[in-house]
């Protein structure tokens, strides 16, 4: 079964492609071919491109908890350095902000390798993780 079949119009999806992180579009259309129209370019059922477009090697994909979370990930990425960019730091201020980054994530990092993804009531990451799955 294909991700993509029975999926209609007004229905969202991930568009993802190159080095881009990508974007969650709604679907404007499926033809009667089953082509799907997201942002006026075509897609088959399998989620690749076709057209005069597909050269842009953009795919489609469902929107899921999975594709989501990826999605925040790159966000939280960019976010974080294009504020390092914005401060500058000194080499001193580089190594102190290393060093509580590191203090600050060590523990979602030792959960996550045990199999846990729930930081310990208390800690940082339980203040600043968000809600969990």
């Amino acid at each position: 079964m294909n991700e993509l079949e029975g999926i209609k119009a007004g229905d969202q999806v991930h568009v993802s492609g190159g080095w881009e992180p990508g974007t969650i579009a709604r679907v404007e259309r499926v033809t009667p071919s089953g082509r799907i129209v997201v942002n006026g370019m075509q897609y088959r059922a399998d989620g690749r491109p076709c057209g005069a477009g597909a050269w842009r090697r953009s795919h489609l994909s469902p929107v899921t908890p999975d594709v989501m979370e990826e999605m925040e990930r790159d966000r939280l990425v960019d976010d974080a350095l294009r504020l390092w960019e914005r401060i500058k730091p000194t080499r001193n201020d580089s190594v102190a902000m290393l060093k509580h980054f590191i203090e600050a994530t060590r523990p979602i990092a030792e959960l996550r390798e045990s199999g846990s993804d729930r930081p310990q009531s208390g800690t940082l990451a339980s203040r600043n993780d968000g809600p969990g799955p």
